[in-house]
């Protein structure tokens, strides 16, 4: 067996391996071995929440799961194996152990603001897909105290016209 032989061999064996991005949407894949390209998505979190949670879902077709690895910027947060340990590296952080590829950020402030990542890591190719966080606060507030504004005046024009 030649050198090309082997090549030829190996390339067939991880072109079969493909990933799935199912979330966040849009769905995106199947992706090959071959594509290096990450997609970032937009997640708006609450200014103070007391949990949020940034969620990734995959489906992999001719690879072994190893694990997932979560990232704020080049920050390792934890991982989660393909056998279910969680590992959190970073206070203020957790990884959901019940869904595939969860990370929660607690009581949310201005400095989770950031671009995450989720490394799906098999036994052929890591593939990374990750979400961009923007933090809101006083705008949200602002629509939340308008609204009951609004819900009071209703209510003074109804007793005002009775």
């Amino acid at each position: 067996m030649t050198l090309l032989d082997l090549f030829e061999l190996f390339a067939s064996l991880i072109s079969d391996a493909t990933i799935t991005w199912t979330l966040p949407p849009p769905e995106r894949g199947p992706l090959q071995t071959s594509d290096n390209t990450i997609r970032s998505t937009i997640q708006q979190v609450i200014k103070g929440s007391s949990e949020a949670r940034l969620t990734w879902s995959f489906t992999l077709s001719g690879v072994i799961l190893d694990r997932v690895a979560f990232r704020k910027g080049f920050l390792r947060i934890g991982k989660k194996t393909s056998s279910g340990v969680v590992t959190v590296e970073q206070e203020h952080f957790n990884i959901s152990r019940s869904e595939p590829a969860t990370l929660i950020i607690y009581n949310v402030t201005e400095a989770d603001e950031a671009l995450y990542s989720c490394d799906v890591e098999t036994d052929k190719k890591t593939w990374t897909d990750t979400i961009q966080v923007k933090v809101g606060g006083k705008w949200m507030k602002n629509v939340l105290v308008f609204k009951h504004f609004y819900y009071v005046h209703v209510h003074l024009c109804v007793v005002i016209s009775a």
